[in-house]
Parts: structure tokens; C-alpha cells; sequence
């Protein structure tokens, strides 16, 4: 019952679920660590991941618990901890064969990799693995991440690459991800193509959601802030010198973004 609350978004369900269980086992306290991190108490969810950890568990509760972990370290601002706590999930999963929890490990650690100015190899690696596995839904995430990092990175014909199989496919398979990538796409040619607003309309009507308008009032910031730039006579803004779009932190982590 609480794990269909949290599902649902009632995480204050989940936790009145979660004080009539029984608090000393692994599933529950993994439950209370996610009601945790939604309500920001990262301190409790990385008590809650450590007690599951330091008992003898079955490999995907190990897994989940890792992700926990470096979800809540991520929250406190220890990355180097998280970090590790991803890097040993992606390993472990690896390992076992379960590539769900890998992917979800190998793109925070892309995100993290980006974040910290460096080259995307990690996210490059979540698509090749998404790709393999046939994991259509984390494929589109990290190809749409990917092509974004590309963008900021000063190299928006590298990301046209990437999305010109991405977008056409998550169109045929009416996948909810098809606005964000049309975003993607729409912020690597605004740097060739005068005008993109086209499809940062169909991206809006096909995705009309807080996080998505944070997407593209970002990038329409920062396409009016180069046309400022050009309009003064300081020459056009390289790639490089991109605002990155606010991104909110959605409901479902990527891939599978929990």
C-alpha cells in the first residue's frame, strides 16, 4: 500500500502506510528512504539505504539501496560519495545482469560527469547500453540528456546527430519523451536556423508541463540573449558560451529517474 501511494504521488499516504509496518524490514525501510528524499530529509533516506545496507540483502534490494544512497549524498552536496555509491550500483548491477538499475547508476554518473564540465563519455555509455538492451524509454532520456550536454558543450552538430534517430523513433512509438527531444533539437539549431519557435510550439502542446516551459523559456533566455549579442555588434555567441535551460527535477528520475 505505501509503495502504490508513493507511486501514485501521495507520499504523505505512503508514510501513514509506512508507520503501521514493519519498520526492521529491508523493503520498508527502503520505502521510508524514498518517502524521504521526496519530502527533502535526505539525512533520514541515507540512514535508511545505510541499515539496508550493512544487512546481508538480495542483489536488487542492494541495488535500490545504492541508489538511495547516492541520491541522498547527491542531496547534501557529497558527490564524491554519491559518486561512489552510483559507480558500486552500475558495477553490481553489471555484474548480476540488471540492466535497469545500470542504466539508472551509469546516467546520474553522466549527469554528474556533465555537471563538473567533463566530456559526456557516461551518457554516451548509458545510450550505448539502452540501445543494446532495446530500453526504449532510458534510451530516449539519455540520447535527449546526451544531445543537450553536446549543445552546451559547443558541439550542437554532434547532437543533431544524436537526435536524428531519436526523434523520428519516439514518434512512431508515441513516447512521452518526444517533447523534450524536440526541445533538444530545437536549442542545436537555434545556432544555424533563425527561427526554431515551431518547434517549441509542438513541443508545448505535446508536453504542456512545468518542466518542460522551464526547457524552453531557458533556451528562448538565451536565443534572445545571442541575438542581443549580435544585435550590439559583439559578434554571435559561440555553442559554447550557451545558458543552460533550467531543468526541474521531475516526478521519475532518468532513465527510470528514481
Amino acid at each position: 500500500m505505501a509503495s502504490a501511494a508513493l507511486e501514485a504521488g501521495h507520499p504523505d499516504r505512503a508514510r501513514a502506510a509506512l508507520a503501521r509496518a514493519d519498520d526492521t524490514l529491508p523493503f520498508s525501510r527502503l520505502l521510508a528512504g524514498r518517502v524521504a528524499l521526496v519530502g527533502g530529509d535526505a539525512a533520514i533516506a541515507r540512514a535508511e539505504a545505510d541499515a539496508v545496507l550493512a544487512q546481508p540483502a538480495d542483489v536488487d534490494t542492494r541495488l535500490a539501496a545504492l541508489d538511495i544512497r547516492a541520491r541522498a549524498l547527491d542531496f547534501l552536496d557529497e558527490r564524491a560519495a554519491a559518486r561512489e555509491a552510483w559507480s558500486a550500483q552500475a558495477a553490481q548491477a553489471a555484474q548480476a545482469g540488471r540492466t535497469q538499475a545500470r542504466l539508472r547508476a551509469l546516467f546520474q554518473l553522466g549527469k554528474q560527469e556533465f555537471f563538473a564540465g567533463g566530456r559526456p563519455a557516461l551518457l554516451r555509455e548509458a545510450v550505448s547500453v539502452a540501445a543494446a538492451a532495446g530500453a526504449l524509454l532510458e534510451l530516449a532520456w539519455a540520447e535527449e540528456t546526451l544531445a543537450m550536454a553536446l549543445t552546451l558543450q559547443g558541439d550542437p552538430a554532434a547532437a543533431l546527430d544524436v537526435l536524428e534517430p531519436a526523434i523520428p523513433r519516439a514518434r512512431e512509438l508515441h513516447l512521452d519523451q518526444l517533447g523534450f527531444l524536440l526541445v533538444a533539437q530545437a536549442g542545436a539549431l537555434s545556432f544555424t536556423r533563425p527561427d526554431v519557435e515551431a518547434l517549441f510550439a509542438e513541443a508545448e502542446a505535446l508536453a504542456p508541463a512545468p518542466d518542460l516551459f522551464m526547457f524552453t523559456g531557458g533556451i528562448r533566455a538565451d536565443i534572445a540573449f545571442r541575438a542581443g549579442r549580435a544585435a550590439a555588434g559583439r559578434g554571435p555567441a559561440r555553442p559554447d558560451q550557451v545558458v543552460p535551460a533550467p531543468r526541474a527535477r521531475r516526478g521519475r528520475p532518468r532513465p527510470a529517474r528514481r
